[in-house]
């Protein structure tokens, strides 16, 4: 038997395998298995909470829901920068030079913690208690 046979029968069979992969994983192959997609979804999928305060530092800095998004889909995720504990998960992200804290409450509740914003000085008389649930246009579903 040559070389030109043996390869013709390996990736025969090997383009079998392959038919034989997609045909058990599908689609759900590979992705979403590293860590920040992880994350990314963990965000996604959890109920986003706010207060007045953050709302008010957001609009001081030009940030809208918008952007909440493009941090969450499109961000750089610093993970040696983020600090995660059993109970709480804090994720650094930064996109267009900007930095904001996402944390991730029992894997449940997801918040913006203040982090590299510009003080404002109307927002501080403004409570920090979050009580506003918002619904984020994330274009990237679980």
């Amino acid at each position: 038997m040559n070389i030109w046979k043996r390869l013709r029968i390996y990736f025969v069979g090997f383009g079998l395998g392959m038919l034989m992969v997609y045909g058990f994983f599908g689609e759900r192959a590979c992705s979403g298995c590293t860590p920040k997609d992880i994350i990314r979804k963990t965000i996604i999928t959890n109920p986003f909470k706010t207060s007045d305060y953050m709302n008010c530092k957001l609009k001081c800095n030009e940030i809208s829901e918008a952007n909440l998004v493009e941090f969450v889909e499109k961000g750089k995720i610093i993970l040696p920068e983020s600090v995660v504990k059993p109970m709480t998960k804090e994720y650094v992200f930064e996109y267009n030079n900007k930095k904001l804290i996402y944390m991730v409450i029992f894997d449940s509740v997801s918040y913006l913690k203040d982090y590299n914003l510009e003080d404002c000085p109307a927002c501080d008389s403004l409570s920090t208690r979050l009580k506003k649930e918002i619904e984020l246009p994330f274009t990237i579903k679980n």
